[in-house]
């Protein structure tokens, strides 16, 4: 049988507050079953909600700063432009 937990337990096993488990319920970001007037949480759908939200490091590590000269901005002679675009 699945464990199910009321919000206080599930906000509780996530560590976040009730409020935002709730906002996550109504965004439909988290599964719940409704039973009655009761919403409870299994605590499967937790586990894979949470593994839902893993980040890989590598991702991270892939979008290095740009260097070399294209980092650096270009400086561009405003005065010099406007002259140009007047000859024009």
């Amino acid at each position: 049988m699945t464990i199910l937990l009321d919000e206080p337990k599930a906000a509780a096993e996530l560590d976040i507050s009730a409020r935002l488990l709730r906002k996550l319920r109504s965004a439909g970001e988290i599964e719940y079953i409704k039973i009655g007037g009761a919403i409870r949480y299994s605590i499967d759908d937790l586990r894979a909600f949470v593994e839902g939200k893993r980040v890989c490091a590598s991702i991270e590590e892939k979008t290095a700063p740009i260097t070399g000269p294209a980092a650096r901005p270009k400086v561009v002679d405003i005065a010099a432009v406007r002259a140009k675009r007047k000859r024009n």
